[in-house]
């Protein structure tokens, strides 16, 4: 690992959604585990550790289409699939993951 890569823990996110919106973990992995298949399917990322630099990437993502593919793979009201994006969303941003 470079001195510039951040490597996520992925325990310490999903505390931080638990804690922010009262969810439980299983439904916080559950969103999570949706997206990382959407942002695979996509090509956007690989089966590797969670080592990132989203300051690197050029690449978008449909909001919309996240949220809709994440939806229907979980079964969960659209809601909730927002909070635990927005909360994952604003973990990244406060720990310089992604800006």
């Amino acid at each position: 690992m470079s001195d510039n890569e951040l490597v996520m823990e992925m325990e310490l996110v999903i505390d931080y959604i638990v804690k922010e919106i009262s969810v439980s973990n299983e439904i916080v992995e559950r969103v999570l585990d949706s997206e990382l298949d959407f942002l695979n399917e996509k090509g956007l990322v690989a089966d590797a550790p969670h080592n990132i630099d989203l300051h690197e990437s050029d690449n978008f993502v449909d909001v919309n289409e996240l949220l809709d593919f994440v939806v229907k793979k979980t079964g969960l009201s659209p809601e909730v699939v927002q909070n635990v994006l927005e909360k994952e969303e604003e973990y990244m941003v406060k720990n310089n993951f992604m800006y």
